[in-house]
């Protein structure tokens, strides 16, 4: 009986040891880590392709569109709420607060905030995008945003959001 658990014992530690790759040491690293795996012609073997990762148009607003959403299908945003709200007078600094619902939860929330100096007016446009190929819930999906209005040079400007007149800040 001894004989029979020592040799089980062995076996299983045969195969728990076959399994560790002693070439990646300590630091495993997971197969293709923001990259996409490619073969190039006659290598038969994968090699990693970096792909950075997206940064929106405004690196303040996380809500700013991307350079992926040009694939992406344009939809629309059910507002319930929104409030100006200041965050600093030295430099002045506010926060657009958003409530409301995109149309499924495969939709991803985006704002582009434009501002036009000459005319002292910012222009907010709010809007969701999905991929058209997705297949989603058909639920609505609550969101709450906070998107930052920041380095405006001084002057008063009206604030517009999606074509409305919705209040008056000054930069």
């Amino acid at each position: 009986m001894k004989r029979y658990l020592l040799l089980l014992s062995l076996l299983l530690l045969a195969l728990l040891s076959a399994c560790a790759n002693p070439s990646q040491g300590d630091n495993p690293q997971p197969a293709y880590p923001n990259a996409y795996p490619s073969y190039p012609s006659g290598s038969g073997k994968p090699v990693q392709t970096y792909l950075p990762p997206a940064q929106p148009a405004d690196p303040d607003n996380p809500y700013a569109p991307l350079p992926a959403d040009a694939n992406l299908q344009t939809g629309p945003v059910y507002l319930d709420d929104y409030e100006l709200q200041p965050v600093s007078n030295l430099p002045p600094e506010y926060t657009l607060a958003l409530r409301g619902s995109l149309p499924t939860p495969c939709h991803a929330l985006r704002v582009r905030v434009n501002v036009s100096q000459e005319q002292n007016r910012l222009d907010v446009e709010v809007y969701s995008v999905s991929d058209p190929n997705a297949i989603c819930t058909q639920v609505l999906q609550s969101f709450d945003a906070q998107v930052p209005i920041k380095n405006l040079i001084p002057g008063r400007y009206t604030v517009w959001l999606n074509g409305e007149k919705i209040g008056e800040i000054d930069g």
